[in-house]
């Protein structure tokens, strides 16, 4: 049975002399050049083209620091997770493709900011919330919360769900004694 991780989705734009992506396994940072890089969206999925050497069909972005330095230092990823490399900013990318990469960023970093939590109740493992938002009322699940919850201060958590979402505890002391015992009880 192999188990190597799965090769990235690439096409390759020039198949007389492909340059080959980075691999996995090497450990030198690739620092793009923004403008040899295409960001556009194919429905809602972000690809990209880097010229004269490779596209990748599905890529994302993360920030490498995202509270230090949200507007610097980004990853690029394609569909396995494989780093392709890292853009320092996004500030010498075309307008198009600048517009792409924060919509994927918005997606990626979206965290509702948790004002009260309602009802926390564990079933088989799972924890089933129901919590008051900036943008109202919304039910969630989390798998090991203990393993997964983001503690960033001893009061500020981001609690993370089970399809990828986030809720952000900004002040743990802002809540309501009811809602520290719900979040405490399950930690």
């Amino acid at each position: 049975m192999n188990t190597s991780p799965a090769a990235p989705t690439i096409v390759r734009t020039d198949p007389i002399s492909p340059s080959i992506p980075p691999s996995p396994e090497t450990t030198m940072i690739r620092y793009f050049d923004p403008s040899h890089l295409s960001f556009f969206m194919a429905g809602a999925t972000l690809r990209l083209t880097v010229a004269d050497e490779y596209s990748c069909l599905q890529v994302s972005v993360h920030r490498m620091f995202p509270l230090t330095h949200p507007d610097q230092y980004f990853s690029i990823r394609d569909g396995a997770g494989n780093e392709l490399g890292v853009l320092r900013s996004l500030n010498a990318l075309d307008p198009n493709g600048r517009e792409c990469v924060l919509l994927a960023l918005t997606r990626r970093y979206m965290a509702a900011e948790v004002r009260k939590i309602i009802r926390a109740r564990e079933r088989f493992g799972i924890v089933e919330w129901e919590v008051e938002t900036h943008r109202g009322v919304c039910r969630f699940s989390t798998r090991d919360l203990r393993d997964n919850i983001r503690r960033l201060s001893d009061r500020h958590f981001v609690i993370p769900d089970v399809e990828g979402n986030r809720y952000d505890i900004p002040d743990l002391a802002a809540l309501d004694t009811q809602s520290q015992a719900w979040l405490l009880q399950h930690l």
